[in-house]
């Protein structure tokens, strides 16, 4: 909420199903990102932190085959 008994308005929102939800600095702001991963819709979905207590709309991406879950690494350390 705002703090004065009211709602921001609801910007996005997740698919079917998310089956697995981790927070991690995905673009290396500092700020932790969301990630989920959604079985009903095949896809994974991130929502970037902005720093400023807001997130982006999300970035939705095709998995082919619904994820249960997921973990979040950098593979090639850029």
């Amino acid at each position: 909420g705002r703090g004065d008994l009211a709602f921001y308005p609801r910007l996005d929102e997740m698919g079917k199903g998310p089956s697995a939800v981790h927070l991690r600095d995905v673009d290396k702001d500092l700020d932790p990102d969301l990630v989920v991963a959604e079985s009903r819709n095949d896809t994974v979905s991130i929502w970037y932190n902005e720093g400023n207590g807001n997130f982006s709309n999300a970035t939705v991406l095709p998995t082919g085959v619904g994820p249960v879950d997921l973990d979040v690494t950098d593979l090639n350390g850029d």
